[in-house]
């Protein structure tokens, strides 16, 4: 599933430190979801920290997931402004 959301290409065909999901109201179901899912096995931890916890935790070595039904949620777009300037992967996805 990875491969088809082109989450190599976005970590550069590495596996990063951690997955940061930023979400924000109805989004919050989805890096729930995420996040109990990938918990029992992953290598790598999914974490969905609060807004201003996820500024501070974030670097190049980390992958960070906005999510946004609208895509103008301003809560994980500011997470996601901070983390790419911290050098974080963010893939950038849109509505299908």
């Amino acid at each position: 599933m990875s491969r088809e959301a082109g989450i190599e290409r976005v970590a550069g065909g590495e596996r990063p430190r951690s997955v940061l999901v930023a979400s924000l109201g109805g989004s919050a179901v989805v890096a729930d979801v995420l996040e109990l899912l990938a918990e029992p096995g992953s290598p790598v931890p999914v974490s969905v920290p609060t807004q201003r916890a996820a500024a501070g935790l974030v670097g190049p070595l980390d992958l960070v997931v906005a999510v946004s039904l609208s895509g103008r949620a301003p809560g994980p777009l500011a997470v996601a402004a901070e983390a790419a300037r911290r050098g974080a992967a963010i893939p950038h996805g849109g509505r299908r």
